[in-house]
Protein backbone atom coordinates (compact mmCIF):
# COMPACT_ATOMS: atom_id res chain seq x y z
CA UNK A 1 0.00 0.00 0.00
CA UNK A 2 1.33 4.23 -0.25
CA UNK A 3 -0.55 8.70 1.69
CA UNK A 4 0.69 13.54 1.84
CA UNK A 5 3.24 13.80 4.53
CA UNK A 6 1.30 16.71 5.89
CA UNK A 7 4.01 17.15 9.04
CA UNK A 8 6.78 17.85 6.02
CA UNK A 9 7.91 21.11 5.77
CA UNK A 10 8.99 20.28 2.42
CA UNK A 11 5.87 18.58 0.67
CA UNK A 12 7.93 17.31 -2.49
CA UNK A 13 9.30 15.15 -0.68
CA UNK A 14 8.27 11.85 -0.97
CA UNK A 15 8.39 8.55 0.45
CA UNK A 16 12.10 7.64 -0.18
CA UNK A 17 12.70 9.64 3.34
CA UNK A 18 10.87 6.97 4.78
CA UNK A 19 12.87 3.90 3.20
CA UNK A 20 15.65 2.45 5.42
CA UNK A 21 18.21 0.36 3.21
CA UNK A 22 20.97 -0.66 6.03
CA UNK A 23 20.67 -4.47 6.52
CA UNK A 24 21.81 -4.48 9.87
CA UNK A 25 19.26 -1.72 10.92
CA UNK A 26 16.26 -3.51 8.87
CA UNK A 27 17.47 -6.43 11.20
CA UNK A 28 17.32 -4.21 14.74
CA UNK A 29 13.98 -2.97 13.57
CA UNK A 30 12.41 -6.62 12.70
CA UNK A 31 14.00 -7.95 15.66
CA UNK A 32 12.37 -5.09 18.05
CA UNK A 33 9.06 -6.45 16.38
CA UNK A 34 9.81 -9.87 17.53
CA UNK A 35 10.70 -8.88 21.04
CA UNK A 36 7.17 -7.02 21.33
CA UNK A 37 5.33 -9.22 20.05
CA UNK A 38 4.23 -6.70 17.38
CA UNK A 39 1.40 -8.58 15.19
CA UNK A 40 1.64 -8.17 11.45
CA UNK A 41 -0.52 -8.70 8.19
CA UNK A 42 0.75 -10.32 5.20
CA UNK A 43 -1.20 -8.97 2.16
CA UNK A 44 -1.10 -10.88 -1.07
CA UNK A 45 -2.87 -11.35 -4.05
CA UNK A 46 -3.60 -7.85 -4.95
CA UNK A 47 -5.18 -7.39 -1.52
CA UNK A 48 -7.56 -10.25 -1.42
CA UNK A 49 -5.90 -12.64 0.56
CA UNK A 50 -4.62 -11.77 4.08
CA UNK A 51 -2.49 -13.50 6.92
CA UNK A 52 -2.25 -12.61 10.77
CA UNK A 53 1.08 -13.52 11.32
CA UNK A 54 4.44 -12.20 13.58
CA UNK A 55 8.42 -12.19 13.54
CA UNK A 56 9.69 -15.15 15.10
CA UNK A 57 13.58 -14.33 14.75
CA UNK A 58 15.86 -13.20 12.70
CA UNK A 59 19.12 -14.64 11.13
CA UNK A 60 21.24 -11.64 9.78
CA UNK A 61 24.54 -14.25 8.82
CA UNK A 62 21.76 -16.82 7.36
CA UNK A 63 19.86 -13.77 5.68
CA UNK A 64 16.55 -15.50 7.04
CA UNK A 65 13.62 -13.63 8.82
CA UNK A 66 10.95 -16.49 10.78
CA UNK A 67 7.42 -15.46 10.94
CA UNK A 68 4.78 -17.26 12.80
CA UNK A 69 2.15 -19.12 10.22
CA UNK A 70 -1.15 -18.38 9.83
CA UNK A 71 -4.28 -19.99 11.52
CA UNK A 72 -5.94 -21.12 7.94
CA UNK A 73 -4.04 -23.83 6.15
CA UNK A 74 -5.79 -23.39 3.05
CA UNK A 75 -5.15 -19.14 3.13
CA UNK A 76 -1.29 -20.12 3.96
CA UNK A 77 -0.88 -22.22 1.04
CA UNK A 78 -2.06 -19.68 -0.67
CA UNK A 79 0.46 -17.11 1.01
CA UNK A 80 3.61 -19.39 0.17
CA UNK A 81 2.88 -19.60 -3.28
CA UNK A 82 2.25 -15.38 -4.11
CA UNK A 83 4.79 -13.78 -5.96
CA UNK A 84 4.55 -10.26 -4.24
CA UNK A 85 3.60 -10.29 -0.44
CA UNK A 86 3.20 -6.92 1.60
CA UNK A 87 4.05 -7.05 5.30
CA UNK A 88 2.58 -4.13 7.33
CA UNK A 89 2.64 -3.38 11.25
CA UNK A 90 1.80 -0.61 13.16
CA UNK A 91 3.57 -1.30 16.16
CA UNK A 92 3.34 1.85 18.70
CA UNK A 93 1.97 4.20 16.40
CA UNK A 94 4.49 3.52 13.83
CA UNK A 95 3.69 2.16 10.49
CA UNK A 96 6.94 -0.72 9.20
CA UNK A 97 6.27 -2.32 5.58
CA UNK A 98 8.11 -4.14 3.59
CA UNK A 99 7.97 -6.64 0.48
CA UNK A 100 8.63 -10.25 0.34
CA UNK A 101 9.16 -11.79 -2.98
CA UNK A 102 9.30 -15.49 -2.00
CA UNK A 103 7.83 -17.28 1.57
CA UNK A 104 9.10 -20.75 2.17
CA UNK A 105 7.46 -22.98 4.80
CA UNK A 106 10.14 -24.23 7.36
CA UNK A 107 10.57 -25.96 10.86
CA UNK A 108 11.83 -23.25 13.40
CA UNK A 109 12.39 -24.63 16.95
CA UNK A 110 10.29 -27.67 16.44
CA UNK A 111 7.60 -25.57 14.77
CA UNK A 112 6.00 -24.76 11.35
CA UNK A 113 6.79 -20.95 10.54
CA UNK A 114 7.29 -19.24 7.50
CA UNK A 115 10.32 -17.97 5.99
CA UNK A 116 11.64 -15.03 3.70
CA UNK A 117 14.69 -13.43 3.53
CA UNK A 118 15.94 -9.99 5.05
CA UNK A 119 14.81 -7.27 3.04
CA UNK A 120 16.71 -5.00 1.27
CA UNK A 121 14.18 -1.96 1.93
CA UNK A 122 11.76 -1.15 4.56
CA UNK A 123 9.25 1.74 5.36
CA UNK A 124 9.26 3.10 8.28
CA UNK A 125 6.63 6.12 9.33
CA UNK A 126 6.57 7.58 12.51
CA UNK A 127 3.14 8.60 14.02
CA UNK A 128 1.53 11.54 12.13
CA UNK A 129 3.09 11.08 9.10
CA UNK A 130 1.33 9.27 6.41
CA UNK A 131 1.71 7.32 3.37
CA UNK A 132 0.23 9.65 -0.14
CA UNK A 133 -1.22 7.74 -3.23
CA UNK A 134 -1.22 9.72 -6.58
CA UNK A 135 -4.95 9.75 -7.52
CA UNK A 136 -6.34 9.13 -11.16
CA UNK A 137 -5.16 12.42 -13.62
CA UNK A 138 -8.17 11.67 -15.97
CA UNK A 139 -10.92 12.37 -14.10
CA UNK A 140 -9.33 13.39 -10.94
CA UNK A 141 -10.85 13.35 -7.69
CA UNK A 142 -12.50 17.11 -7.18
CA UNK A 143 -12.50 18.48 -3.95
CA UNK A 144 -15.61 21.10 -3.12
CA UNK A 145 -14.81 23.93 -1.08
CA UNK A 146 -17.25 25.87 -0.19
CA UNK A 147 -17.14 29.88 -0.86
CA UNK A 148 -18.89 32.76 1.21
CA UNK A 149 -20.75 33.75 -1.82
CA UNK A 150 -22.28 30.35 -1.62
CA UNK A 151 -20.56 29.36 -5.03
CA UNK A 152 -17.76 25.86 -5.05
CA UNK A 153 -14.23 25.79 -5.47
CA UNK A 154 -13.74 23.09 -7.45
CA UNK A 155 -9.80 21.85 -6.96
CA UNK A 156 -8.46 18.60 -8.57
CA UNK A 157 -6.61 16.20 -6.05
CA UNK A 158 -3.33 15.31 -6.96
CA UNK A 159 -2.76 13.14 -4.18
CA UNK A 160 -4.56 11.79 -0.82
CA UNK A 161 -3.70 10.32 2.61
CA UNK A 162 -5.21 9.61 6.01
CA UNK A 163 -3.94 13.24 7.08
CA UNK A 164 -4.50 15.42 4.17
CA UNK A 165 -4.85 16.08 0.18
CA UNK A 166 -2.44 17.98 -2.31
CA UNK A 167 -4.23 19.78 -4.94
CA UNK A 168 -3.55 21.30 -8.23
CA UNK A 169 -4.49 25.24 -7.95
CA UNK A 170 -4.45 26.07 -12.33
CA UNK A 171 -6.76 29.02 -12.85
CA UNK A 172 -7.34 29.85 -8.84
CA UNK A 173 -6.47 33.58 -7.71
CA UNK A 174 -3.33 33.12 -5.37
CA UNK A 175 -5.53 35.35 -2.62
CA UNK A 176 -7.98 32.72 -2.72
CA UNK A 177 -5.65 29.79 -1.76
CA UNK A 178 -2.47 30.96 0.43
CA UNK A 179 -0.86 29.42 3.41
CA UNK A 180 -2.91 29.05 6.66
CA UNK A 181 -6.05 29.59 4.49
CA UNK A 182 -8.56 27.51 6.20
CA UNK A 183 -11.47 26.04 4.70
CA UNK A 184 -14.60 23.90 6.21
CA UNK A 185 -17.09 21.84 5.04
CA UNK A 186 -15.00 20.58 2.09
CA UNK A 187 -16.23 17.45 0.19
CA UNK A 188 -14.53 14.49 -2.11
CA UNK A 189 -16.12 11.79 -3.39
CA UNK A 190 -14.42 8.82 -3.47
CA UNK A 191 -15.48 6.39 -6.62
CA UNK A 192 -17.23 3.37 -5.65
CA UNK A 193 -16.29 4.20 -1.61
CA UNK A 194 -18.40 7.25 -0.81
CA UNK A 195 -18.22 10.71 0.16
CA UNK A 196 -15.95 12.44 2.70
CA UNK A 197 -16.43 15.77 4.01
CA UNK A 198 -13.39 17.57 6.13
CA UNK A 199 -11.98 20.69 7.29
CA UNK A 200 -8.91 21.82 5.67
CA UNK A 201 -6.04 24.09 6.16
CA UNK A 202 -3.22 24.89 3.64
CA UNK A 203 0.23 23.68 4.93
CA UNK A 204 2.43 24.92 1.86
CA UNK A 205 2.13 25.71 -1.67
CA UNK A 206 4.99 25.12 -4.46
CA UNK A 207 5.82 24.65 -8.22
CA UNK A 208 5.38 21.44 -10.35
CA UNK A 209 5.89 20.77 -14.06
CA UNK A 210 2.87 18.72 -15.07
CA UNK A 211 3.50 15.71 -17.92
CA UNK A 212 2.41 18.18 -20.26
CA UNK A 213 5.49 20.66 -18.75
CA UNK A 214 3.29 23.09 -17.75
CA UNK A 215 3.88 24.72 -14.65
CA UNK A 216 1.27 25.17 -12.32
CA UNK A 217 1.10 25.52 -8.64
CA UNK A 218 0.37 22.61 -5.90
CA UNK A 219 -1.19 23.38 -2.24
CA UNK A 220 -0.66 20.29 0.84
CA UNK A 221 -3.48 20.66 2.71
CA UNK A 222 -3.72 19.04 6.35
CA UNK A 223 -7.67 17.52 7.34
CA UNK A 224 -7.71 19.77 10.61
CA UNK A 225 -11.42 18.03 11.12
CA UNK A 226 -13.16 15.12 9.82
CA UNK A 227 -15.58 12.59 10.51
CA UNK A 228 -14.69 9.18 12.48
CA UNK A 229 -15.35 7.17 9.27
CA UNK A 230 -12.95 9.35 7.13
CA UNK A 231 -9.75 7.62 7.53
CA UNK A 232 -11.48 4.23 7.01
CA UNK A 233 -12.68 5.34 3.68
CA UNK A 234 -9.54 6.66 2.62
CA UNK A 235 -7.97 3.21 3.35
CA UNK A 236 -10.33 1.51 1.29
CA UNK A 237 -10.64 3.91 -1.58
CA UNK A 238 -6.34 3.91 -1.70
CA UNK A 239 -6.29 -0.16 -1.46
CA UNK A 240 -9.24 -0.08 -4.25
CA UNK A 241 -6.97 2.15 -6.03
CA UNK A 242 -3.96 0.23 -6.04
CA UNK A 243 -5.62 -2.81 -6.48
CA UNK A 244 -7.09 -1.25 -10.02
CA UNK A 245 -3.41 -0.24 -11.12
CA UNK A 246 -2.14 -4.18 -10.22
CA UNK A 247 -4.32 -5.19 -12.27
CA UNK A 248 -3.88 -3.09 -15.19
CA UNK A 249 -0.24 -3.57 -15.02
CA UNK A 250 -1.18 -7.17 -15.77
CA UNK A 251 -2.89 -6.76 -18.89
Amino acid sequence: MVVLAMKSNDPRDDDERYLVYNRREIAGILRDLAKQREMLTAVFAHGHGMVPTSVVDVDFDRDAVYLDIGPDEVTNRSLLSSERTIFVSSAGGIKIQWISTLIHSVKYDGSQAFKIALPNELQRIQRREYFRLDTPIVNPLICRVPQGNASLLRLPVANISAGGIAVNLTDVPDSVVETGAEFHECKIDLPEIGEIQVDLQVRSIWSVALKNDVLTQRAGMAFTRQRAATPTLIQRYIIKLERDRLAAEKH
